[in-house]
């Protein structure tokens, strides 16, 4: 099973070489494009103009991630001599479905002869690291390196200005914190060790653990409908009480002086059964229960026809995980899955009672609640809309020790 993973430290995974040999004032490497496939500019010459060269991939996470940042700066910033070029060295009809689903308001083009990705690769890596963020000016120079979330208005506005500073990040003092921060970090894996022999016991259908995380775990969380697990390191005390308790995110409430500690968590419940795990819980915490009433609107949906869905995976159930071939180009789950994610992370009401826990390959634009929504209309869900009244559970500390 795949879950969409979102901090920073996974990020980094993608950025682990980067473009280390791009220096300052070098003359750019040859940008070549073949097709010019989304915004395409009246006048197409690259020379004497600003450049943003965004690297992409329709299968890189934080590429997609990051199209709502690069959207939003170049609708702040329109210039003739100003171009936000997309790259990408896939097939046009393979990045067009893409952009079916998400919206981009760059410059979306590719190179299939793959030379631009040569002329910029690492040769440490012997590739482009998606996404990498290039500057070049007017004069041709390079003049920045980055990823997308360090391209700032501030960093735009000096370039543009020829007041820009050179910066690589992949050559920076923070790009080897962020690396050494990352490498240190004790793992899932180190966390599940000192569990193993309660957790791997055939026999256990409730389990919970639950302890206050140290700065020596990384942030990670992974989770397996098959085996019915839950673990995570790192977390928020209001994202391991969701599972327990097996209620969308939007439904919890949590003290914000709680909100403060990150907890590590293993959670096994193969009977459905929350009651004593959330007793368990609390205890284990010294935290107290309220329960308030509150009337939310949302949307059901519904589907008659799974036609529309399709996944280019493979599901292992023997080996519970999900096995991909080389053109898998969106994230996949079960609808279930899809929806407690967008509920958890953007506050969304959304329910089903659809049952299917087929894994199928969903794009959605995260840009706003109205993509999300026109996002899951293209996949012919219907949303029917609805007021009720929820139960709001509210936790905080207990007042006796």
């Amino acid at each position: 099973m795949r879950n969409l993973l979102t901090a920073f430290i996974f990020s980094l995974t993608f950025f682990s070489y980067g473009q280390t040999e791009l220096m300052n004032n070098q003359i750019a490497p040859e940008i070549k494009i073949t097709n010019w496939i989304k915004n395409t500019p009246a006048d197409k010459t690259l020379t004497h103009k600003f450049i943003v060269l965004e690297f992409w991939a329709t299968w890189c996470k934080p590429c997609l991630e990051y199209v709502p940042h690069l959207n939003e700066l170049q609708k702040k910033y329109k210039q003739d001599n100003l171009l936000f070029l997309s790259i990408s060295d896939e097939k046009e009809a393979r990045i067009s479905k893409i952009l079916e689903k998400i919206n981009f308001e760059t410059i979306v083009v590719t190179d299939t002869s793959k030379t631009t990705f040569e002329n910029y690769k690492s040769l440490e890596y012997n590739d482009v690291m998606r996404p990498t963020t290039v500057l070049i000016d007017d004069k041709g120079k390079v003049k920045w390196v980055g990823y997308p979330k360090l391209l700032t208005e501030k960093v735009l506005q000096s370039f543009l200005q020829n007041k820009l500073t050179f910066y690589n990040y992949y050559n920076s003092n923070k790009f080897k914190k962020d690396i050494a921060s990352n490498d240190n970090k004790l793992t899932l894996k180190d966390f599940k060790e000192k569990l193993l022999h309660e957790i791997e016991n055939p026999n256990i259908t409730e389990y919970l653990y639950v302890e206050k995380s140290s700065p020596d775990f990384g942030e990670s969380r992974m989770g397996d409908i098959n085996t019915k697990t839950q673990f995570g390191t790192q977390i928020k005390l209001n994202q391991i009480y969701a599972e327990v308790v097996n209620k969308p995110l939007n439904e919890i409430q949590v003290s914000e002086a709680l909100l403060k500690e990150n907890y590590n968590y293993y959670l096994i419940n193969k009977t459905g059964n929350t009651v004593e795990l959330e007793a368990l819980f609390l205890q284990k915490l010294n935290l107290k229960k309220e329960v308030a009433t509150k009337e939310i609107e949302g949307f059901e949906l519904k589907l008659k026809n799974f036609s529309n869905l399709k996944s280019k995976g493979e599901w292992d159930k023997k080996k519970y995980k999900f096995t991909e071939d080389d053109e898998v180009d969106q994230l996949t789950y079960t609808i279930t899955e899809l929806l407690t994610n967008l509920n958890n992370r953007f506050s969304l009401f959304l329910t089903n009672e659809i049952r299917n826990n087929e894994p199928y390959d969903f794009v959605i634009d995260y840009s706003s609640t109205q993509t999300i929504l026109s996002s899951l209309e293209k996949y012919h869900f219907e949303l029917i809309p609805f007021k009720k009244s929820v139960a709001i559970f509210k936790i905080d500390k207990a007042d006796h020790p």
